[in-house]
């Protein structure tokens, strides 16, 4: 018979609309995944055991530490689980253990407490994969959800976008190599190839549009897992060739997505104005610098022109920038400004429109 240790609750909701009992089935579904799987990993710490490479799971310590779903409760959308563990005394007080643990690591996490994390999982294997997990587990801050970690009514951790963006950031910067004799470079390209068996991966550079070989190492698999198709961002150490071009990068230590799908913006709420675009939502293209390194967005219309390294950047600057032209040129004194800037006043006002609230 199992037996059941202490549980906690994952408390999901959005920031622009916190009291919508509701979430994404694959919010939901991330955050139970990846922390089953942190669970294991802190299991395997737990009981002392190595971890190699793509860090599979015994089949047995698997089937020992299960995370159960229980009804979701009211309060925007709660998610109750508990760890129930097999038969034993010691498995259930090692099951509170781990349990316990993972709620520790998720408080320093929230709070930035990175040397706790280091303390709580001494393994730099074990921490570099169950930080994985956790950073898994929360939703993309572009998408404006909140995590928080509930221990009965009491919160224990709270993820929102901004804590997000800092997780994952120390998260690239913890796989960084400690000794590395030059400063790692960050490439962009479209991934064309993987070499599971070499750890080797294949990319066409954008800017040159030549095929560049990256060797991983094998604690980055599982970041290449999650991102095997499109645009990607490579980060580890580079040789260059004659020409002062990138040959190949070796020891790549951090591989993320780059997502250029088009920004689509039904309104802009912006600090002073809520703007809403009169024929309904306005898609915004995103291209590549010629370097590969900023994300740019134009839009000759509006003289729009905006460009930032990550798309949660990119897209702030385009709310920024919308409400500054519609201030500076929609609301203006017509008779003060010149052709253009009245053209461009006329082409806002055409496009876009306050919202009755803050008419």
């Amino acid at each position: 018979m199992d037996q059941p240790a202490a549980g906690l609750s994952f408390r999901f909701f959005e920031e622009a609309s916190p009291d919508v009992e509701r979430v994404p089935a694959r919010v939901l579904a991330d955050a139970l995944v990846h922390a089953q799987r942190a669970v294991h990993l802190l299991a395997i710490s737990a009981v002392g055991r190595e971890i190699r490479q793509r860090a599979r799971i015994p089949a047995e310590l698997a089937a020992q530490f299960v995370l159960e779903c229980g009804v979701p409760g009211p309060g925007s959308y709660v998610q109750p689980v508990r760890l129930t563990t097999a038969d034993g005394l010691v498995d259930a007080v090692l099951g509170a253990h781990v349990l316990d643990r993972f709620q520790q690591i998720g408080t320093a996490l929230s709070e930035g407490e990175w040397n706790s994390v280091r303390a709580l999982v001494p393994d730099a294997a074990i921490r570099g994969r169950v930080v994985d997990e956790f950073v898994a587990m929360l939703p993309d801050p572009d998408a404006g959800w909140v995590v928080d970690l509930q221990n009965g009514m009491h919160r224990m951790a709270r993820f929102d976008p901004g804590r997000v963006r800092v997780l994952r950031e120390f998260q690239r910067v913890s796989r960084s190599p400690v000794e590395a004799i030059a400063s790692p470079v960050t490439v962009t390209g479209e991934l064309v190839r993987i070499d599971f068996a070499e750890h080797k991966l294949t990319i066409r550079h954008h800017p040159t549009q030549r095929r560049l070989e990256c060797e991983y190492r094998p604690d980055a698999e599982e970041m290449l897992l999650e991102n095997r198709r499109g645009f990607i961002r490579v980060t580890g150490l580079v040789e260059l060739d004659e020409h002062n071009l990138p040959l190949r990068l070796t020891d790549v230590f951090d591989i993320q997505e780059l997502d250029v799908s088009p920004i689509v913006l039904d309104s802009v709420v912006g600090r002073q104005r809520r703007l809403r675009f009169r024929a309904g939502a306005a898609s915004f293209r995103i291209e590549l610098d010629e370097g590969g390194q900023l994300l740019v967005v134009r839009d000759p219309e509006l003289e729009i022109h905006v460009f930032a390294r990550t798309r949660a950047e990119l897209l702030g600057d385009l709310i920024e920038q919308i409400e500054v032209m519609w201030l500076e040129y929609a609301e203006a004194e017509q008779a003060g400004l010149t052709d253009g800037a009245a053209s461009l006043g006329r082409s806002l006002r055409q496009r876009l429109m306050v919202q009755e609230d803050d008419a």
